[in-house]
């Protein structure tokens, strides 16, 4: 049976945003617009079952009521498919023993099944998360395909940056499929054993989504065959490279239509070359490029070494380090 899934759809109010014609901000407006398309491609092709691995509330404590009214009527818009919702780190009110789900408010609905643990229907095991989710997956029994929400060590972010977890791909190795929200990078990472898709978020909400081509999964449950469908017609944001004086021109005028279409667009200047351009484009001089897959973080350090790895990566000056990490120490994040 063929089955859609997404991630990270991160509902919020995005009450900065200008209003559309649908009487929604602008992001919220696309976001529920993009989450119709899916809807719309499910019903054309005959798919009974709509995934949401995650993250479907942005605002963790905080619900905006335009956000779940607009999801409400999506819902409800679309009661001949059945949403499977499983908790993201997002959706889940606190870091403490006590952790409640946003999404739960979504339980009552007679299309909607929640899941806030663990649920094995079939072949097919949906993990939330959890302050426990590590724990859980290794508790695990064996099946054909995990679906959750948390990184993995081989993952990439949106930055090309990659971040040590506590979940290796060898760690999934009990499982032929692993589809997964968190990462918002679309991204396929497979071995001998696994193969593993992140959906990637819904649609481009700031300058981290720049060049991304978002997606949604279409995977069949029994030949575990999947299928990647571009999230198309909507607002992007483009970001251009210029290597040379000689390319200049055409990149440039490529630009110009990204943005007549209504796209955002700036682009990066690699070379020193002086560049007359009559555009109003945004033009970014970067003097130089800095290799962050080189980034010196691994599983051997410690949480205060690899945030200052990850500073002098971010060229943040060595005298303020120790008032980020003490920062942090606050919070109560590392």
């Amino acid at each position: 049976m063929l089955r859609a899934g997404i991630g990270d759809i991160h509902l919020s109010g995005y009450v900065s945003d200008t209003l559309e014609e649908d009487g929604l901000n602008r992001r919220l407006s696309i976001i529920i617009r993009s989450l119709k398309q899916i809807g719309d491609y499910c019903r054309n092709h005959n798919i009974k079952y709509f995934e949401l691995w995650g993250d479907i509330i942005n605002d963790k404590n905080i619900i905006f009521s335009v956000a779940q009214e607009a999801f409400k009527k999506f819902i409800v818009e679309y009661s001949d498919i059945h949403f499977i919702m499983i908790s993201g780190n997002h959706d889940m009110s606190s870091s403490g023993d006590t952790q409640v789900s946003a999404i739960s408010v979504f339980d009552g609905y007679p299309n909607v099944t929640v899941v806030n643990d663990i649920h094995t229907d079939g072949n097919r095991t949906y993990l939330a998360f959890s302050n426990t989710i590590f724990d859980n997956l290794k508790k695990l029994d064996p099946s054909d395909i995990l679906i959750s929400h948390f990184g993995v060590n081989e993952g990439m972010l949106q930055s090309g940056m990659s971040v040590s977890t506590e979940v290796t791909m060898k760690d999934l190795k009990k499982f032929k499929l692993v589809l997964l929200g968190h990462y918002h990078k679309p991204q396929n990472i497979n071995n001998e054993s696994t193969r593993l898709y992140y959906s990637g978020n819904i649609a481009h909400l700031n300058w981290n989504d720049k060049n991304e081509q978002k997606r949604f999964i279409v995977y069949d449950d029994e030949s575990l065959e999947v299928q990647s469908i571009p999230l198309t017609g909507f607002t992007e944001y483009k970001e251009y490279v210029i290597n040379n004086k000689e390319e200049a021109l055409s990149v440039l005028e490529e630009a110009e239509r990204s943005k007549n279409n209504g796209h955002y667009v700036r682009v990066k200047k690699m070379c020193h070359d002086v560049i007359d351009h009559p555009s109003d484009i945004l033009i970014i001089e970067k003097e130089k490029e800095v290799d962050i897959t080189n980034r010196g973080i691994d599983f051997s350090q410690n949480n205060d070494t690899k945030l200052r790895n990850y500073l002098t990566i971010k060229e943040i000056d060595n005298q303020v380090h120790d008032e980020y990490i003490n920062v942090l120490h606050d919070c109560e994040i590392i």
